[in-house]
Order: structure tokens, then sequence, then C-alpha cells
């Protein structure tokens, strides 16, 4: 009885783990903007760019991913999951552990344009599942993109 209650408890958990990853990579298929990128110094916010901003990026459900700027297109694979993972707050100054999801997106054209290969440590998809922030964590600056649907 006992035994049978566990396997019960654990399908159904497990289903509920997989649906929850489901439910975020069915949120984050769609076309993306990337609409800035900065990164985080010691002196304050210093803007960037990628090189990327005059495209779009189109996310599939079954982990195609896609960059379109006019004519060139680049092709490729995007995944995210959770992890738990250290990482040096620059705010703090201290290392840390926590609960976060990567993003991670590799494109690729011949010759028209250097791939793309970003992991975001972490991102944030906003409540209105509109827009979302990109992460990338390293030591003495941390990097931000911010992307808004298309």
């Amino acid at each position: 009885m006992k035994k049978g209650l566990l396997i019960c408890f654990s399908t159904v958990l497990l289903l509920f783990l997989v649906s929850c990853r489901k439910n975020l990579e069915n949120r984050m298929t769609g076309t993306w903007k990337l609409t800035s990128s900065y990164k985080k110094i010691s002196t304050g916010v210093s803007e960037t760019l990628t090189g990327y901003e005059a495209g779009y990026f189109r996310l599939e459900n079954d982990g195609r991913a896609y960059y379109i700027e006019g004519a060139d297109s680049m092709t490729g694979t995007w995944k995210t999951d959770k992890q738990y993972k250290g990482y040096y707050n620059n705010n703090t100054g201290f290392w840390e552990t926590r609960h976060m999801r990567f993003l991670q997106l590799n494109l690729y054209n011949d010759s028209r344009f250097r791939p793309i290969e970003w992991r975001f440590d972490d991102f944030f998809l906003r409540q209105d599942g509109n827009s979302f922030r990109g992460e990338q964590y390293a030591l003495g600056y941390d990097r931000y993109y911010e992307f808004r649907r298309y």
C-alpha cells in the first residue's frame, strides 16, 4: 500500500515538474527583439552594442532558433532549464549560490555573421510575458540583455 502511494506521488510530482518546464518553454516561444544590452561595472552601467539590435530572434517550440535581419539569417538551437549555481555578486562583493533559470542560444551562418553563442546564467520572463532580461555573470562585471516581443 505504501509502495503504491509512493509510486503514485512520485508520478504526479514528475508530471508536475515536467509540465512546469514546458510551460516556461511555451511562454518563451515566439519572436523577440533585443532592445538593449549593458554591463554593470564598478563605476556604474555601460551600454554595449551586440550587432544584433537590428534583427529579431525567433524561438520555436521544438528547440529551433532563428535570427533574421533583412535578407540575412542565422539558424540554430535554444534551450532553457533550471540550475543551482554559484556566482560572484558584484553588488555585495560575495560569492553566492541560488536557483536560477538559464537560457542558451546557439545560432550560426556560414559567412555573413559571427556565431551567436549566448548562455544567460539567469533570465527573468516578466509577468506579462512580453519581455525578458538575460543575465551573464562575470567576476568584475555582469552583462544584461533586454528583449521584447516583436
